[in-house]
């Protein structure tokens, strides 16, 4: 494959287009690590001592007989490696995309040198179609050159919406003076009969032109109508249709091969467009899935209770960005500690947005000094009034803790159950009196109960992520395994118990990846 000169532009405006949007360096270079064509973010001086980091990055690429590199570099730390690897792997794939177009032309130029002017249409069209990024002034192009082309008096360019699939007219032009659509439901569903056909459909026998369409026109005298699928690979994404050829003649096989042509430049460039377009929504919203991030994190406690009495320490390690677990640690009085963990339904910003809201409404109802039941009992009313339309709900532990006298009071809104290591006896004791998780029911009740702790005894209150957890095997990690980690470190501090759990979970998981939330309290009685 030889980079002719039009290849190059049209690479280099599309890897241009890259820095513009997403500040990436990109080159394509030979197998001596010369440069193809660059975008003006990259510097030669890079491939000199070329060896891939966590900034720079290459994949290589066989065409043909021909092998190159695409090289790019990453100004900022906010892409993982797999978001690398996905951008490296979609500029490559357009990047082939464009190539293979443009063998595809070079062929079909070879077939219709003869058309001296519809080849130099074809190339000023290709010329003009890579620095046009808006879909509708793409298309009205694109249906303007074909118009003058095949000098035509009517045409349209008719595309599938992306998520309904029904076709829409981007662009539809007429020559007043020589023809007009008086009804458009004949041309869209001739349309619709070219796509699902997957073939073009011309009409050069008056006689076989279906009724609807002649009738339609307002000159019967120009009549002659093609239809031509616009292609992406093996996906039809819409269908170019031109009507009545001005010198009053029928299409012919050269009219369609070209009209293929340009159909087939039409849904690369379409396509390209719209995949630009998604990388840079995807870039925002993951810069905006970012800070939510960094505001759910700055939402967790920033210091851990510590006192001659107890001891607490708490872990929030979300599946994802976001996440609907959370934890928190509320002073009452200077002498009092509340303890809050939850678990919202649902995974991403929806639950992040409920636990936010769930947050809020406890942190106003604990500033009212009640007692752990009716706490839960307020907050699930508000929450049933905020979420009845999503039917989003969460499990809730909460406990109150008074240090002085080893006294601890608790509701656990159908949570997961908290252990309660029990050192004189040396056994376990689960606190699950409550009720219901909030959100669900408005009228649920809820109870509470005190229990009596002990120096040396041990509080761990979790999420179902950390029980649930798998490995490899798809097996559990499970309350056992949890329990015998629990019992094995209970003489040591709460930081240390904590460490001790999630370094077990995570060994266990042997590299399996996390599919939920994993939340986990320690409170350690000293």
């Amino acid at each position: 494959m030889i980079f002719s000169s039009v290849l190059k532009i049209k690479l280099e405006r599309y890897l241009q287009r890259i820095a513009d949007i997403l500040d990436i360096a990109v080159a394509i270079v030979d197998e001596n690590r010369q440069v193809i064509v660059k975008n003006n973010l990259f510097e030669d001086r890079w491939l000199s001592s070329f060896e891939e980091t966590d900034s720079i990055h290459a994949t290589s690429v066989f065409n043909d007989s021909q092998s190159y590199e695409i090289v790019i570099k990453i100004f900022t730390d906010l892409f993982d490696k797999t978001r690398v690897k996905k951008y490296l792997e979609l500029i490559s794939e357009i990047v082939q995309f464009i190539i293979q177009q443009e063998n595809e032309a070079q062929g079909l130029i070879q077939e219709i040198l003869e058309k001296y002017e519809e080849l130099n249409l074809l190339y000023d069209m290709i010329s003009e179609l890579s620095t046009i990024f808006d879909e509708q002034q793409i298309c009205r192009m694109i249906l303007g050159r074909a118009m003058k082309a095949l000098d035509v008096s009517v045409g349209a360019i008719m595309l599938a919406d992306n998520q309904t699939k029904n076709l829409r007219i981007s662009d539809l032009q007429e020559r007043a003076e020589a023809q007009r659509i008086n009804e458009l439901a004949p041309i869209l569903k001739l349309a619709q009969r070219s796509i699902e056909s997957g073939k073009e459909i011309l009409f050069d026998d008056k006689d076989k032109l279906p009724s609807e369409i002649l009738d339609s026109l307002a000159n019967k005298q120009l009549w002659t109508t093609l239809s031509v699928p616009v292609r992406v690979g093996e996906q039809i994404i819409g269908t170019i249709v031109l009507i009545g050829k001005l010198d009053g003649n029928v299409f012919q096989s050269g009219d369609v091969k070209l009209m293929e042509a340009i159909a087939g430049y039409a849904g690369i460039t379409i396509n390209s467009n719209r995949m630009v377009e998604q990388m840079r929504v995807a870039e925002a919203l993951q810069h905006e899935i970012k800070l939510a991030h960094n505001i759910q994190q700055s939402l967790l406690p920033k210091q851990s209770p510590k006192n001659e009495y107890f001891e607490i320490q708490g872990i929030c390690l979300p599946a994802a960005d976001v996440g609907g677990d959370f934890f928190h640690f509320i002073s009452l009085n200077g002498s009092l500690w509340e303890i809050i963990i939850s678990d919202v339904s649902g995974h991403g910003i929806g639950a992040a947005l409920t636990m936010a809201s769930l947050r809020s409404i406890l942190r106003s109802e604990s500033d009212a000094r009640l007692s752990t039941d009716q706490i839960i009992r307020n907050t699930n009313r508000l929450m049933c009034e905020d979420t009845q339309d999503t039917g989003m709900y969460a499990t809730l532990f909460l406990a109150i803790v008074n240090p002085s006298n080893y006294e601890l009071v608790y509701t656990n809104a159908g949570h997961q159950v908290p252990l309660l290591w029990k050192k004189k006896e040396k056994r376990f004791r689960q606190l699950n009196r409550g009720g219901m998780p909030v959100g669900m029911f408005t009228d649920e009740a809820y109870e509470r109960e005190r229990v009596r702790l002990s120096p040396g005894d041990v509080l761990v209150a979790y999420t179902d992520g950390l029980t649930e957890a798998k490995n490899l095997n798809n097996k559990l990690y499970n309350e056992e395994r949890l329990q015998m980690v629990i019992q094995k470190n209970a003489q040591k501090s709460a930081a240390e118990i904590l460490d001790s759990i999630i370094e077990s979970v995570v060994e266990f998981q042997d590299g399996a990846s996390q599919r939920d939330d994993i939340t986990v309290i320690v409170l350690k009685v000293k």
